[in-house]
């Protein structure tokens, strides 16, 4: 086994919205999925594949997403507001987000004078 590691991440400028309540075209939520997904993807490819191997091959992973800035969202649109940064996280691990490897932490808000996402993840133990 090898020793634990923690990755901390931190996405300045990434704006989430709440899906509550959202009229949106299609064509709009999909350009604005895509672009966070591609904003969380670089952030990720920047910390190397050495970094991804290691935590893809570790027996589980702890993972949280901290969301900073703007006005408190509720838990449950907190959580969907940031299914666009989760699945491109596991795209980048290679492992499908619904496996029971990861272990999703419950995800958390902080105030901030910008905004940011913040990912924390932990090999070995817990975030």
């Amino acid at each position: 086994m090898s020793d634990p590691l923690t990755v901390v991440v931190t996405i300045p400028g990434l704006q989430l919205k709440s899906p509550g309540n959202r009229l949106e075209h299609w064509r709009a939520r999909s350009r604005r999925a895509n672009g966070q997904k591609d904003v969380v993807r670089f952030h990720l490819l920047a910390l190397g594949k050495g970094v991804r191997d290691r935590l893809a091959a570790a027996p589980r992973l702890a993972v949280r997403f901290v969301r900073v800035g703007g006005r408190k969202m509720d838990s449950d649109n907190l959580v969907a507001a940031l299914k666009h940064c989760r699945d491109a996280l596991a795209d980048w691990l290679q492992i499908d987000d619904g496996s029971d490897w990861y272990d999703w932490r419950w995800p958390t808000q902080e105030p901030g004078s910008g905004y940011a996402v913040r990912i924390e993840l932990e090999t070995g133990g817990g975030a």
